[in-house]
């Protein structure tokens, strides 16, 4: 939510109200009266449109009856030219009774011409109501004129009337968000004391779970210092066995030299393992597990250098090629390995410089194997056993 500075606005929040009532008060007022006076203008101007018909139809009532007199006059007027003319012709050969006869004419003639008279009298004041109406007519279409004036200047006053009524409901509509304005001014104050006690309550969580963390730190930091230690002592573990490791290949490759060129044995070490070979066949006494002597030689020359050294453990593992076993009294390739793996290890066991807690005898049968055993030369070098020595 946006936030506003609240002082100044609070400060002039009484006096925009203020201004705004009094405003809308002022053009209140105005546009009652406005509405009053064009609520007159149009009443009188309603009035004057309906005298303005009723002379309208009057003086059209008069024109017509002036065209009809006309019309009977005229009709008159030939009429009595055409009796004269026919009392004019039979006046000379008419008889007594003609006579009376052109009498009663003459006096039909002479009440036509009473008639004729009154209608000139009438045609006269049909005539002055005429120029009286048209005098009527003319001030009408003057005062119709006028009337239009009025109604300009009624439209006028009609489109400022407009154009305050928007200036009031856009002066409310101010007024509105004035007031909308000042409800949010309210809420956001509302909402920062919330906000302010929230976030006390926060920080009270936040310093609590700090303390927390920073014990859980202390507890971690610890344990980090355990495990370096631990580290440094498998480190330093690790690079005394890489010693020792190294110390034994050196003394292992210069004792077995000689049976490593005959191919009897050979010394495997790398980074983590230390193994000494030797060929079944050299070891032992063909299909027997008793040592031969050449056997107990390389056995000896291996013990020599295992005298008085540091390793944690000798392993002796006993290999086999996949032929099966036949000879009695071997179940099979397990069993033969373990009977040459359990020999040499015995043969450790009885030399007073090797601890019998460290040896373990363990059989591997043909499952490891180092050459093909689809040959005599791979199955050879995988009759072996191996002594492992684990620093």
């Amino acid at each position: 939510m946006k936030r506003f500075p609240l002082l100044p606005v609070l400060l002039l929040l009484p006096l925009l109200t203020t201004g705004c009532f009094l405003n809308s008060r002022r053009l209140a007022d105005e546009n009652n009266m406005l509405q009053a006076r064009v609520l007159q203008l149009r009443q009188d101007l309603e009035a004057i449109d309906a005298k303005a018909r009723i002379l309208e139809e009057r003086y059209q009532e008069a024109v017509d009856t002036n065209a009809a007199l006309a019309e009977e006059r005229d009709s008159l007027k030939e009429e009595l030219i055409a009796v004269r003319e026919r009392l004019s012709t039979t006046q000379r050969v008419m008889s007594e009774s003609q006579r009376s006869q052109a009498e009663a004419l003459q006096q039909d003639l002479t009440d036509r011409l009473q008639r004729e008279n009154e209608m000139k009298l009438r045609i006269d004041e049909l005539g002055a109501e005429l120029e009286t109406t048209q005098n009527a007519k003319a001030l009408l279409e003057s005062e119709l004129e006028s009337l239009k004036g009025t109604r300009e200047k009624l439209d006028e006053a009609t489109a400022d009337l407009e154009k305050l009524a928007k200036a009031a409901e856009s002066y409310r509509a101010e007024r509105d968000d004035a007031r909308a304005e000042r409800d949010d001014f309210r809420r956001q104050i509302q909402a920062a004391q919330s906000d302010q006690q929230e976030v006390a309550a926060q920080l009270e969580e936040v310093s609590s779970s700090l303390r927390d963390r920073e014990k859980e730190l202390a507890a971690a930091q610890r344990q980090l210092q355990e495990a370096e230690d631990k580290l440094a002592s498998l480190d330093q573990q690790t690079k005394r066995a890489d010693q020792i490791r190294r110390g034994l290949a050196e003394k292992l490759t210069t004792v077995l030299a000689p049976f490593v060129e005959s191919g009897d044995a050979k010394l495997v070490s790398d980074e983590n393992d230390l193994r000494v070979r030797i060929l079944s066949d050299s070891l032992f006494t063909p299909g027997t597990v008793l040592l031969s002597d050449d056997g107990v030689k390389i056995l000896e020359a291996v013990a020599g250098v295992l005298k008085g050294a540091e390793y944690s453990r000798l392993e002796i593992i006993g290999h086999t090629d996949n032929v099966p076993v036949k000879n009695m009294p071997f179940v099979d390739n397990w069993d033969l390995a373990a009977s040459r793996a359990a020999s040499v290890t015995r043969w450790f066991s009885a030399q007073k410089s090797i601890p019998s807690g460290k040896l373990i005898a363990e059989s591997r049968a043909f499952f490891d194997p180092i050459a093909p055993n689809e040959n005599p030369a791979g199955r050879r070098q995988n009759r072996r056993v191996e002594i492992r020595i684990v620093p």
